[in-house]
């Protein structure tokens, strides 16, 4: 019988198979205009506006929230104003509430992809409130919401913590700030994009280094060296926050991730959680074997491992280098047994727990989904 065989980097949380056999597209985003433009699914507050301004973007394209008179907050830190609330275990929270607006059979998958992004980034907890029990968070509209003005429409989201900001939806809870995740938004990787921008983040394209790797667009690289936070990562043509559309000089072909990417996350870790909240740390990574599109090496979670979403562009992270399916598909398309090569042990299909496929070890453990977090030998 052929195995899957875990290798000594991934034993602990190596993501296995899904319910499915994967299914891997690398083709171009057919939405290139999938938020109107490239800028138009951000909304900023004039002193954003001028703020950017100064640091060399070209504004004209964003839109702008005149309505918002407050100043920036103790904690605004450059373009945004970071969340800090924290919870018992130190981390810093962001609750989350869905309108009932938000389509009722889509409304798991912004759960799962939130547990997934608190996991991912490490110091951060998306925390669902359907009761709305604390002053502030992100109120999220949905397919049918409609504004004060009777319209609604495009998924979009402010940049970082803005208390009472509702773009013309007035039933928003006071203190909490409008987010809108149409059904189409939700199915193009729109959760991560529109709550990377409500914790704070802009645009891929808009580092100055744009024209390291893209033929010249007024659309990007507009900020100046200057404003910029440098982590030190080569520009990610698969970063969730990049639009397509763009040209890359060197004539390849790219799409963005569906989720954060690992790069985005160690950048988020390193605004957020890398000065105060170390403690904290990313989860357990590998390297792909093989550069992406602009020859960067990127690091992947290993928890991303086999998940029906390539991170690597070989695709190794689905299979071959970083993790190997050879044995027979069982009738929930997972692998009927998996190798751990660490103990040399053969483990075999015990049944479903959280949703996935358990395996049982000869010494007793079993390998288990944990939801959020990944696959665990325990």
């Amino acid at each position: 019988m052929r195995k899957l065989a875990f290798s000594l980097f991934g034993y602990l949380s190596a993501h296995l198979a899904d319910h499915q056999p994967a299914q891997v597209n690398i083709t171009e985003d057919p939405h290139a205009d999938w938020h109107n433009g490239p800028h138009g699914d951000v909304i900023l507050v004039e002193w954003q506006r001028q703020h950017l301004q100064d640091l060399g973007y070209n504004t004209s394209t964003y839109n702008i929230d005149y309505s918002i008179t407050h100043t920036r907050g103790l904690q605004a830190e450059g373009t945004f104003t970071k969340w800090s609330k924290l919870n018992s275990d130190g981390k810093i929270i962001i609750p989350y509430y869905l309108e009932d607006t938000v389509t009722e059979n889509l409304r798991q998958t912004i759960h799962d992809e939130l547990a997934d992004f608190s996991y991912s980034i490490g110091c951060i907890e998306m925390v669902y409130d359907p009761d709305l029990s604390n002053g502030n968070g992100l109120y999220v509209l949905g397919e049918t919401s409609v504004d004060d003005n009777g319209s609604g429409s495009g998924c979009w989201s402010y940049v970082g913590m803005c208390p009472n900001c509702k773009n013309g939806y007035s039933r928003v809870e006071a203190g909490w700030q409008a987010l809108r995740l149409p059904d189409w938004c939700i199915g193009q990787g729109g959760v991560h994009h529109e709550f990377l921008h409500a914790i704070g983040l802009l645009h891929e394209q808009d580092r100055p280094d744009f024209e390291d790797h893209f033929e010249y667009s007024a659309d990007g690289g507009s900020i100046t060296q200057e404003g910029w936070f440098n982590t030190g990562h080569t520009l990610e043509p698969s970063s969730n926050l990049m639009y397509s559309g763009f040209k890359l000089k060197n004539g390849r072909s790219y799409s963005s991730h569906d989720l954060l990417t690992t790069t985005d996350a160690v950048q988020v870790w390193k605004q957020y959680c890398e000065a105060d909240f170390s403690q904290f740390p990313l989860p357990n990574m590998t390297t792909c074997p093989t550069p992406d599109v602009v020859d960067a090496i990127r690091p992947v979670f290993v928890h991303r491992l086999c998940d029906s979403r390539p991170d690597c562009l070989g695709l190794e992270d689905e299979g071959s280098e970083l993790v190997r399916c050879e044995s027979d598909l069982n009738s929930v398309g997972c692998c009927s047994s998996v190798y751990m090569s660490l103990f040399g042990h053969e483990c075999v299909d015990n049944g479903i727990v959280n949703g996935k496929v358990s395996y049982l070890c000869p010494n007793g453990n079993q390998l288990r989904w944990e939801n959020g977090q990944g696959w665990y030998n325990s």
